[in-house]
């Protein structure tokens, strides 16, 4: 789970930077190769619709986490990818405190998960 939510906090990154390519209709216009370059195009807005599937899933996890400042914290730190320090600071927790209550949301998560995968064999 924690893998999932690092995973996803460097494709954000990613993403941004496919989307200011794919924003500079000029790179796309003026270049010699305009064929090739389309269909890189075509390939970076799959890319994007990926990284947007992602994004919601993991939206969808954030809102599973019933405590509000749990659901902050993650926010902060895997959609908008704020450091800890800054974190801390505004919800009154020290890093480490940051850290602990990341390991509980995770491993609240893992137990909510292992549930619904035991629902779903169930009722197989």
């Amino acid at each position: 789970m924690k893998k999932l939510f690092e995973g996803f906090t460097q494709e954000l990154q990613y993403l941004e930077t496919v989307q200011e390519l794919l924003n500079n209709d000029w790179i796309i216009n003026n270049y010699n190769h305009r064929d090739s370059v389309m269909k890189y195009k075509n390939s970076l807005e799959n890319i994007i619709k990926d990284c947007n599937d992602k994004k919601y899933y993991t939206l969808g996890l954030i809102e599973k986490l019933e405590d509000p400042i749990l659901k902050n914290i993650f926010y902060q730190t895997y959609i908008d990818r704020k450091p800890h320090s800054e974190i801390a600071k505004e919800v009154g927790y020290c890093k480490t405190g940051i850290s602990k209550q990341i390991r509980k949301g995770i491993a609240y998560l893992e137990k909510l998960e292992a549930i619904e995968n035991k629902k779903n064999i169930d009722n197989s």
